[in-house]
């Protein structure tokens, strides 16, 4: 099989070659940490996401409903409208449920973006909290996933707009993307940690139809290359802004960005008393 799937590659010529080589480095040296697929908590359901159509709905209306995001949100939220009648067994639809709901989808995406980095999800049930697992390795890493994931299901709305009103979807800010990266010291041996990018669709067009997603890894390696194409299929990255900003949901620095910051404004504030 591992033969065959080698020979399809060969067959493909000079094209997919250059696609490969384009996305993997063969660094033989290179370390990875944290490089799994998808390399960024919820970046592949974006695409999806903002196909949807969202209704601008106030901090102060929905705040009493939160639970696992209750702590990252501190902006009007946009939730999705919803056809019901497409739904089965669905018997209420308020906000409420719309809220619960996305939550749901945020736990979830939490749940198995640490689980695939090799984390006990369990260890860290309320990652906001000061309770279980706030004194682990891992904490301030497992926090900006749980960020992430309730910017990606519970995106800020449009400030400008009322509520009640339509909103487009406001994708997460390149400034929690990088707070991510940072916290996690995730390193890929290819550009796959890019918090904003754009790539074209015929290049993920070309592979999957040519190989039916059945590529061997560049390195040879008997990985399930699958995920490299599905990644390769992600046309666009996150909002190229920082945080807190109108244009994107989420806020700036990381926790230990705003500590190394309070340490150094308050040593400088000692020297600037001293020398006076």
């Amino acid at each position: 099989m591992r033969n065959h799937s080698f020979l399809v590659l060969l067959l493909l010529g000079t094209a997919v070659n250059a696609i490969v080589q384009d996305y993997y480095t063969t660094n033989a040296v290179c370390q990875q940490r944290h490089c799994i697929n998808p390399v960024f908590p919820g970046l592949h359901k974006i695409e999806f996401l903002q196909t949807l159509r969202w209704q601008k709905h106030s901090l102060a209306s929905i705040n009493k409903f939160l639970g696992f995001c209750k702590k990252h949100i501190d902006y009007d939220v946009a939730l999705p409208v919803i056809d019901y009648s497409r739904k089965w067994n669905y018997t209420a639809h308020t906000t409420e449920d719309i809220v619960q709901d996305q939550e749901r989808d945020a736990a979830k995406l939490f749940f198995f973006h640490i689980s695939a980095m090799g984390l006990d999800a369990w260890d860290y049930p309320n990652p906001e909290e000061d309770g279980k697992g706030a004194n682990l390795p891992m904490t301030d890493c497992v926090r900006q996933v749980a960020r992430m994931a309730c910017f990606t299901y519970l995106p800020q709305a449009n400030p400008s707009a009322q509520e009640g009103m339509e909103t487009r979807y406001v994708k997460p800010c390149k400034s929690s993307c990088e707070n991510y990266v940072k916290e996690c010291k995730v390193e890929c041996c290819d550009d796959s940690v890019q918090c904003v990018f754009t790539r074209s669709y015929s290049e993920a067009k070309t592979v999957t139809a040519a190989t039916g997603s059945k590529v061997p890894a560049a390195n040879g390696s008997t990985a399930a290359t699958a995920d490299f194409l599905s990644s390769m299929q992600i046309s666009a990255g996150y909002e190229d802004e920082n945080g807190p900003s109108e244009k994107c949901t989420g806020f700036a620095p990381s926790q230990s960005s705003l500590a190394v910051g309070a340490g150094v404004i308050a040593s400088l504030a000692t020297l600037h008393n001293l020398i006076r």
